[in-house]
């Protein structure tokens, strides 16, 4: 199962970095940009958080070089990178969870802002593996600072230094033991994970036409975006059904909504 997880994540990586390279991924050509090509990046993985407690992730170091149209290696415009880097984050993690749902069968509650978690885990054993989420929530909501930035601050200031030497053994030991005392043993997970289930790589065309609906209803895109952006779009798509679908569909299905659905406004 471990290696399954891995492989899921590799791949969830890869599909949040190609969906950067094709829409965020630009070189600078005189005051403006080019798309580019040809990115090169480096992924290394680490397995816990600062706290020392289980967070499989991937750091991605992109080289500040690519590739024109025309042929020409020139410096990234890391502005694309910037602007497109939470969209990418929506998709990998969409692709995350078609990954686990199509080969260990596991199940996901609501997805919001991109996150959602395995359906059936213990609320408390989310908690106790969350420290650090919890200690920047405790922090902003002391001084009031409640902005993405603010948020950002509260990270920097809780955020431990690095531990050296640590005994993986007795730290795997200790997670264990943990999470079985708020509810989550080794028995228990077996239950959320009964096995490889198929999925389809689209929607039915009823149900596409039902999602169409919600996007443009109370319960839409904008529900909580008076103002947004094709990357809004792709974000709730992703949120709402990527899990069940390819990322190709992801991006098909919000430009459909953008197409026939989106209404532009002229002032």
């Amino acid at each position: 199962m471990q290696d399954t997880i891995s492989d899921s994540l590799t791949r969830a990586v890869e599909s949040g970095m190609a969906y950067i390279e094709d829409e965020g991924f630009w070189v600078r050509a005189g005051r403006g940009s080019d798309h580019a090509s040809g990115m090169t990046a480096a992924a290394y993985r680490h397995t816990t958080s600062r706290a020392l407690e289980p967070q499989l992730h991937d750091h991605v170091v992109v080289a500040n070089m690519a590739t024109t149209n025309g042929g020409q290696v020139r410096a990234v415009d890391a502005r694309g990178l910037m602007a497109h880097a939470t969209t990418a984050g929506h998709v990998a993690a969409a692709t995350l969870r078609r990954e686990l749902t199509q080969h260990l069968g596991v199940e996901w509650t609501t997805v919001h802002k991109g996150i959602g978690e395995i359906d059936g885990v213990p609320l408390e054993a989310i908690k106790a593996m969350s420290s650090r989420r919890e200690a920047v929530i405790d922090l902003a909501e002391e001084v009031g600072a409640f902005t993405t930035q603010g948020r950002q601050t509260a990270a920097l200031m809780t955020r431990p230094d690095k531990a050296q030497g640590v005994d993986e053994q007795a730290l795997v030991s200790g997670w264990r033991n943990t999470l079985a005392e708020h509810g989550l043993t080794a028995e228990h997970a077996a239950t959320l994970t009964p096995g490889p289930r198929p999925l389809s790589t689209s929607l039915e065309a009823a149900r596409e036409d039902q999602l169409m609906n919600v996007m443009s209803g109370r319960q839409g895109v904008a529900q909580f975006d008076a103002v947004f952006d094709r990357r809004t779009v792709v974000e709730y798509v992703a949120d709402r059904v990527g899990g069940h679908i390819a990322n190709t569909e992801v991006t098909r299905l919000a430009d459909r909504w953008l197409a026939e659905r989106a209404v532009p406004l002229e002032i």
